[in-house]
């Protein structure tokens, strides 16, 4: 077993999840749907959110080189996109065994 943050162990795959919380213009500017591409181009699972709050919760699960990345162009999107991101906060989480995909889902679902 590998070590991670916080002492927690995971299994010999690498996998590794963290739950993302976005602030900022996050909402009604194509972010959930961003996150989603994004995520499929590097390989991760998990799922994306809009809050009550206007915040957009995540949970993203793969590689931890693959969750960095993922958490940089969050940061800086592409040219053009308007959304922009104030804070990201990030913590480790349990990794969730056989997980595929990764979906826009919705509050209270």
């Amino acid at each position: 077993m590998d070590k991670v943050a916080g002492g927690r162990e995971q299994g010999g795959s690498g996998l590794v999840r963290e739950a993302m919380l976005a602030d900022g213009r996050v909402q009604g500017v194509g972010f959930r749907w961003y996150a989603r591409g994004l995520a499929g181009k590097l390989g991760l699972t998990g799922f994306v959110m809009n809050l009550p709050d206007g915040c957009v919760a995540m949970e993203v699960q793969g590689q931890p080189e693959g969750l960095e990345d993922f958490a940089y162009h969050l940061a800086h999107p592409p040219l053009g996109w308007p959304i922009r991101v104030a804070r990201l906060s990030r913590r480790q989480i349990c990794p969730v065994p056989g997980e595929r995909g990764f979906r826009i889902a919705r509050w209270g679902s």
